[in-house]
């Protein structure tokens, strides 16, 4: 049995110059129950596609392959990566049954929080040959630390691979978003009650602004903590999600129904 198997379904969405591979070290770590979704494509000749409408197109897509799938009882769960966390938040009001909780890993959860550095990249990338410009960035010849601080060099092959792969006018269209987000929208607000929970890298040069909201800080970590601090990550992912599903770390079970399908009795939640 794996260290940490989650006990319920936790959809996590990448960050915008990244794709399910970003993931790799949680799916590995956290079992079955952790499921790493991919960017959908942008509207055909939409280059200008809100971000509300994408999210809303994202959310029923990942309802009619996931959500509508489990038991009415059973809770469900929903992380974001960077962009992937602002879009979730935008989600919140577009689910026919929403998460139980939402976890963000170096994201944010209000506007004004995009570095300078990357709003100029924004601007940069607006003006000169985008695919040129992507194999800079990728290759480390402009920011040799900003995307890749704290990362070994297995991370940063794979975030320059993912990032040569992504798909283009995606990667135009939501650098521009990141930096105009102003928070969640008033209608992803107005869904309510879902609880929001937050872990950030104390060198995150990307979005600089997350410090002040987070509930964890990881010292040493940058923008792509999953992959570099990989374990602090996964613990603090298993820790929330079992605790939102009523699983104590000493074994008690603070569920009362055990008919109910996710909840784990005492003698299992100890093996976690």
């Amino acid at each position: 049995m794996r260290e940490l198997t989650l006990p319920a379904p936790l959809i996590m969405l990448p960050g915008l110059a990244a794709d399910a591979r970003l993931f790799g070290p949680q799916c590995r770590a956290l079992g079955p129950n952790a499921i790493a979704s991919d960017w959908p494509a942008l509207i055909h000749g939409s280059g200008r596609e809100t971000l509300q409408g994408y999210a809303r197109r994202w959310a029923h897509a990942l309802h009619t392959e996931h959500v509508a799938k489990l038991d009415s009882n059973q809770p469900w769960f929903l992380a974001g990566s960077s962009m992937g966390g602002m879009v979730a938040q935008e989600m919140l009001a577009y689910f026919p049954r929403p998460p139980q909780g939402l976890l963000l890993m170096g994201s944010a959860q209000r506007g004004g929080t995009v570095s300078r550095f990357a709003q100029w990249g924004a601007m940069l990338a607006q003006w000169v040959d985008r695919p040129k410009v992507l194999r800079w960035v990728a290759r480390g010849l402009m920011v040799p630390t900003s995307l890749y601080d704290a990362q070994d060099d297995d991370g940063r092959r794979l975030l320059c691979q993912m990032m040569m792969d992504a798909n283009a006018d995606r990667l135009q269209w939501g650098v521009q978003v990141c930096v105009d987000w102003h928070g969640p929208a008033e209608a992803a607000e107005d869904a309510g009650v879902v609880p929001v929970k937050q872990i950030h890298g104390a060198a995150d040069r990307i979005i600089s602004g997350g410090l002040e909201d987070a509930d964890v800080v990881v010292p040493g970590a940058g923008h792509f903590l999953n992959l570099s601090h990989e374990r602090t990550v996964n613990r603090w992912l298993f820790d929330e999600v079992t605790q939102w599903c009523g699983i104590d770390e000493k074994a008690a079970s603070r569920v009362e129904d055990p008919r109910v399908s996710w909840a784990r009795r005492p003698e299992v939640a100890s093996q976690f």
